[in-house]
């Protein structure tokens, strides 16, 4: 029984031993900051609850002593044996993941740095062995040493005095927020990491080993710090570093001071002596070298305040006057305004001059300041006023002589007959009515009222005697209202003339607001480039005194129409002559993945060039054979598939251009058909005319009166005024001509008229320039572009490669004033375009010739009026001849003899005459 009682006793001790000399947490701070019971019921009852069981016991020598001296006094040798531990053991950590964990077993120091140094072989260290003594500061996010953390040693010398202080709490906030940075400074490291600090003259302490740490267990509330006495935290941090683990230390920045430097006082503001400010907000001065300090405040130097020089008088008028004050030290200007008083001592006559005292006084900073000053007053002066007589507005005066000084008049040069003013006066005639007229009359228009001044001038001088100003009201605008009709990828707008409209505006609704598109002079517009199944908000505005109305009122929606759009249309071809190449446009597919050109080959199609990417809408041919044609068509891979439908009808022909003239031939083959439909392009002297021009001015261009020469046949005039073969190719007309224009249909080309403005760089284009000198827009080294080449290449080889025939037409003449023909500017340009007809075997109707005949056949017979009925009106009036464009008349005699020479060309186009 005795011995089972020394047993328990035995069971006691240790346990009671183990609460005294648990690590810190228990008797310190928790992760909230608790304080854990110490007593020994109460640690018992804590125990379990804050290390669970995965806490290994372990006994201090101090722990052990007060057991021993309990258990002595309880009863027994054999508890003290069993309660003891080594003095030099110190709390070395095995390699489980429980934090502050140390050995239980009683070894010696020796077996203890062996049993270390087994340990240390279950992970390796990213530092040598026998590493001296370094210290690895944590880098913040952007590379710079943090000035607060926890730094890695490699040695435990002298570490006491390196341990810096920090709280418990904030130890542990700094670590769980800065896990990255501490594993950012052995990455491959694995191993334990034992951090030490120092609070209140307490060592604190925890080992973590890899699965510990991490965030979420360092910020939690099961994290601690054990406590550690001084004398053990050396010894513990050698064995750490010797076992391989990674031991950091807190270190807290060193102090530091801010110069702040001496600054003078001046008049009004205090200044200071030299001083520092201390990291700790505390305030130095440094002498020898050393930082004393000093008491806040002690180193003003107060404002030295102002002194002033005499004042500085400045007269402001004859009454006012300013004195000056400025500060000897600073400048400091102080002005005080006062009025002097006047004294009149002696009065001026016509003989002499008078005398005034000015006296003025201010008083500043307590003192009174005085200043004096006389000054003359001139002698009263007569001014000789001559004779005047009155006007229709203006008094006239009688000889008289006026005193400025004192508004005085007198009759006499001496001064002695004095009379009033009234009696120099000769009063004014007056006017005399004329009549009414009107001026400055303004027509109202759609933005603004007009107005007109009705005004009466005197009929003796002319003078305005009354002017009424009368406003008319402007015109309430309407917007025309729109009709369309579908086309393929197109709609036709069409719509009735607005009363002063200089021209039209085709406005298009787009991302919330509505744009300028288009504009043009007719009431009709075709809008191209349209998607299929799309709606679109399209308007008519009108613009009038060079503005746009912007009434958007008659909007309507509009979609093209529906087109399968399975098949790459082709736009034009360019020919490069001096290589034997050609340049293919089309237009988009939509979905094509890539693009393909089909030849026609021994009876089959064959797509040569499959790798067009879908993106490109362009094709240039490699070198071929000069004069050889082929047959094509363009393809689109949509789907992985070519589509490869209506091959047949889709293709066309290009002819390989030589450098050398073709002999003439026949400019039609027996197979061509004609399908009907001409197209006309060129200028004013061809383009519609609004009905209402027609009617006031007779104007009309030819083209106007083609379709009236045949039978079954449709005629789409796109010609516009004032274009010439290049500034027609910017507008949407050209664009319609390569998109519409097709197999078996004529192209009538007439240009020249605005070609010839060569000082118009727009416009200009030139006659008989080399073809090997020209760009591949036509353009040589001087700028200049050939007239031959645009007609060649923008216009006729477009047409020949939709199947289509072209038709070159040169200039008509104009008209002199005296009514004979005025062609001379025409002849270098019709001549070239009959030479560029025979050299391409194109067919040329030579209107520059024909109606140069006609107006000297038509003068020799009835003389200038002969001519004129060729010819419109420049205005309303119908008093001048416009010599340029013609008259309805003009026109059907125009168009009927371009009709005549289709027959003479044998064109098939001529079967159709009527």
């Amino acid at each position: 029984m005795e011995e089972m009682r020394i047993y328990f006793r035995k069971i006691i001790a240790g346990m009671m031993a183990l609460l005294l000399t648990a690590p810190a947490n228990p008797g310190g701070f928790t992760s909230s900051g608790s304080t854990i019971p110490v007593n020994a019921e109460e640690a018992d009852a804590d125990r379990s609850g804050i290390y669970g069981d995965d806490l290994d016991d372990d006994l201090t020598t101090d722990a052990a002593d007060d057991i021993t001296t309990d258990t002595e006094t309880s009863g027994g040798e054999d508890s003290q044996e069993d309660a003891t531990t080594q003095e030099e053991d110190d709390i070395v950590p095995d390699d489980t993941d429980d934090q502050n964990v140390v050995d239980d077993e009683t070894t010696s120091a020796d077996d203890q740095i062996t049993t270390d140094s087994q340990d240390a072989h279950e992970y390796e260290s990213d530092e040598p062995k026998n590493a001296e003594n370094t210290v690895v500061v944590p880098k913040d996010e952007n590379g710079s040493e943090a000035e607060l953390c926890f730094i890695k040693i490699s040695s435990a010398e002298g570490v006491l005095d390196k341990i810096d202080e920090i709280s418990p709490e904030e130890a542990q906030s700094w670590l769980a927020a800065n896990i990255d940075t501490i594993t950012a400074i052995a990455p491959a490291y694995n191993g334990r990491r034992d951090f030490f600090f120092k609070y209140n003259d307490t060592y604190y302490y925890a080992s973590l080993g890899p699965d510990r740490f991490e965030s979420r267990y360092i910020g939690g509330d099961d994290f601690y710090w054990a406590v550690l006495s001084a004398d053990k935290v050396e010894s513990s941090i050698a064995k750490y570093i010797k076992r391989m683990d990674h031991v950091f230390i807190w270190k807290n920045p060193a102090a530091t001071y801010t110069k702040i430097d001496a600054h003078e006082a001046t008049c009004t503001e205090s200044g200071n002596t030299e001083y520092y400010i201390g990291s700790d907000n505390k305030y130095y001065k440094l002498e020898d070298g050393v930082y004393k300090e000093i008491a806040e405040n002690s180193w003003t130097v107060d404002a030295l305040g102002h002194s002033y020089f005499a004042p500085v008088w400045t007269w402001i008028d004859d009454v006012n006057i300013s004195a000056k004050f400025v500060c000897k030290n600073c400048g400091d200007v102080v002005v005080f305004d006062t009025q002097a008083t006047k004294k009149i001592e002696s009065e001026p006559t016509y003989t002499h001059d008078g005398k005034v005292e000015y006296n003025a006084r201010v008083v500043f900073n307590g003192k009174g300041y005085s200043y004096t000053k006389y000054v003359n007053i001139p002698m009263l002066r007569l001014s000789y006023v001559e004779a005047s007589d009155p006007t229709c507005t203006e008094a006239g005066n009688i000889e008289y002589w006026y005193d400025a000084d004192n508004d005085k008049y007198f009759a006499d040069e001496n001064g002695e007959n004095e009379i009033t003013k009234a009696n120099t006066v000769i009063k004014a005639a007056g006017h005399t009515a004329g009549s009414e007229v009107v001026e400055n009359k303004v027509e109202p228009t759609y933005f603004h009222d007009g107005s007109y001044d009705k005004v009466v001038y005197c009929s003796k001088c002319g003078e305005e005697i009354s002017r009424e100003h009368i406003t008319i009201t402007k015109p309430k605008y309407t917007a025309p209202a729109l009709k369309y009709a579908k086309g393929e990828n197109a709609v036709k707008l069409s719509w009735d003339a607005v009363e002063g409209a200089e021209k039209y505006g085709i406005a298009g609704y787009v991302s919330g607001r509505w744009l300028l598109l288009y504009d043009c002079d007719d009431t009709s517009f075709i809008l191209n480039g349209l998607t299929e199944g799309t709606q679109y908000w399209v308007s008519v505005i009108t613009m009038s005194e060079g503005k746009w109305v912007t009434d958007f009122s008659n909007a309507i929606v509009v979609t093209p129409q529906s087109t399968a759009g399975k098949y790459p249309i082709l736009k034009s071809v360019e020919h490069n002559e001096p290589t034997h190449q050609f340049k293919l446009t089309w237009t988009a597919v939509k979905g094509a993945q890539q693009y393909g050109i089909g030849v026609y080959l021994k009876g089959k199609w064959k797509v040569i060039t499959q790798d067009i990417p879908g993106d490109r809408t362009s094709y240039i041919s490699p070198k071929l054979t000069a004069g050889k044609t082929y047959t094509l068509v363009i393809v689109a891979k949509v789907d992985g598939k070519w589509v490869l439908n209506n091959l047949n009808a889709r293709s066309f022909t290009v002819t390989v251009q030589p450098e050398a003239p073709l002999v003439a031939g026949a400019y039609e083959s027996d197979d061509f058909v004609f399908s009907g439909n001409v197209f006309i392009v060129g200028d004013s002297t061809v383009c519609e005319y609004k009905p209402e021009s027609t009617a006031a001015k007779g104007s009309c261009g030819w083209g106007m009166k083609l379709a009236q020469q045949f039978e079954g046949v449709k005629v789409t005039n796109l010609a516009r005024a004032g274009r010439s073969s290049r500034s027609f190719m910017n507008d949407p007309e050209y664009t319609r001509m390569c998109d519409s224009i097709g197999k078996g249909d004529y192209l009538f080309i007439q240009f020249g008229h605005n070609d010839e403005r060569t000082a118009e760089p727009n416009h200009a284009a030139y006659p008989y320039l080399d073809f090997s000198t020209l760009d591949n827009e036509g353009k040589n080294d001087n700028g200049q572009y050939s007239y031959e080449w645009i007609l060649l290449n923008k216009y006729v080889r477009v047409a020949q490669a939709k199947g289509a025939k072209p038709v070159l037409v040169t200039p008509i003449t104009r008209r002199h004033k005296d009514g004979r023909p005025d062609f001379e500017g025409h002849v270098n340009y019709a001549d070239a375009i009959v030479k560029l007809g025979k050299k391409y075997n194109i067919p040329v109707i030579d209107m520059t010739t024909k109606t140069k005949d006609l107006y000297y056949e038509l003068y020799s017979k009835g003389g200038a009026e002969a001519t004129a009925e060729m010819h419109c009106y420049l205005d309303e009036s119908r008093t001048a001849i416009d010599n340029t464009h013609l008259s309805v008349k003009g026109s059907e005699i125009i168009a009927d003899m371009i009709a005549d020479e289709t027959k003479t060309l044998e064109l098939k186009i001529s079967e159709r005459l009527k």
